[in-house]
């Protein structure tokens, strides 16, 4: 049996989800009853993911091998154990949504990345191009200024075109699928038929994800690449599933799937560990990140083929996508006349 659930109810399903792991976690003592607890975690989460991957830690020896080494480590404290997770199961795993995060950051990180908006635009003949970098939810203030001016520039210019450059864009949140209202004529909606893989039950989620911002119809374009992960892959799915605009570039990196994110804190106290790479900044608390479900196809069947990446309508073969599309529109506009 299929249920259909809503936004809500998959917060509740959640955060019943997530104390019940906590709380069991939390009545292990020693470092060999966590070690075997957050395997079959983690476990139950990618089962299907390694066993499609291959990877070894879905081996039936995986667990007693890891036991021994942890065995045969020496774990000073809670940072040393949190570390032997990382080296172990965590990115062996090599699953983007499976992850260790600061709970909280005293200080502030060294940065690497340039002075570099993280979105630009500017408008060629009757075309406007948008590059959004990241979905991170650090950049919505950035984005409901630009994406203001935007709205503006599209009130007092022909434009017909709108490209949408995500090349690059590793996701964040599905916040900012709000933003981009202004280039829709209709509302956007969002459903998929999922397994939880913590309760074993199948469900179906719909969701408007963004709603109509314009009565213009404009001819749309997303640009993709194989860095294209996480949200930002569910947001070029979604429109490409929908019709809604026209996907160029390469696959995706995928893995846009999944409703359910848990965070579970599994260090509340000061880590000190590798994961901070020298930087001078207290860490209070680590986070595990996993999924709690995977999507399922049209068959009721988990498809790693095609349900994890995001093929391009278009595939832009070694050339540059944006100059794909620009000669595409260009080839329209000459039959037009």
């Amino acid at each position: 049996m299929v249920n259909d659930v809503s936004y809500e109810d998959l917060r509740v399903k959640e955060s019943n989800i997530r104390e019940s792991l906590l709380n069991k976690y939390n009545s292990l003592n020693t470092y060999e009853e966590k070690l075997i607890f957050l395997y079959n975690v983690i476990l139950k989460s990618q089962r299907y993911y390694y066993e499609y991957t291959k990877n070894e830690l879905c081996n039936e020896d995986a667990l007693d091998k890891l036991i021994n080494k942890l065995r045969s480590t020496i774990i000073n404290n809670e940072s040393d154990f949190i570390d032997f997770i990382n080296d172990n199961l965590i990115i062996p795993s090599n699953s983007g949504h499976l992850n260790l995060s600061p709970i909280k950051i005293v200080g502030q990180l060294n940065s690497t990345s340039s002075n570099k908006k993280n979105i630009s635009y500017q408008v060629l003949n009757n075309t406007l191009i948008l590059s959004v970098t990241s979905f991170s939810r650090k950049y919505l203030n950035e984005a409901e200024a630009v994406f203001s001016e935007i709205k503006s520039v599209l009130e007092t210019n022909n434009v017909d075109n709108i490209i949408i450059d995500i090349r690059g864009n590793n996701g964040g949140t599905d916040e900012f699928f709000k933003y981009f209202s202004i280039f829709f004529n209709q509302d956007i909606t969002f459903e998929e038929h999922y397994k939880d893989l913590f309760t074993d039950t199948e469900y179906h989620y719909k969701n408007t994800v963004i709603t109509k911002g314009t009565d213009k119809s404009y001819s749309r374009y997303i640009l993709t690449d194989e860095n294209v992960f996480s949200t930002a892959d569910t947001f070029a799915r979604i429109c490409k599933s929908g019709h809604f605009a026209t996907l160029v570039g390469s696959k995706t990196r995928g893995e846009g799937y999944g409703s359910s994110i848990i965070s579970l804190p599994i260090l509340e106290n000061n880590y000190s560990g590798r994961l901070l790479n020298g930087q001078n900044v207290n860490v209070n608390g680590i986070n595990l990140n996993f999924p709690i479900d995977v999507p399922l196809n049209e068959n009721g069947l988990i498809d790693f083929d095609n349900l994890y990446s995001t093929y391009p309508d278009i595939a832009a073969l070694g050339k540059d996508a944006l100059a794909v599309v620009l000669d595409l529109i260009e080839i329209n506009r000459t039959k037009n006349y």
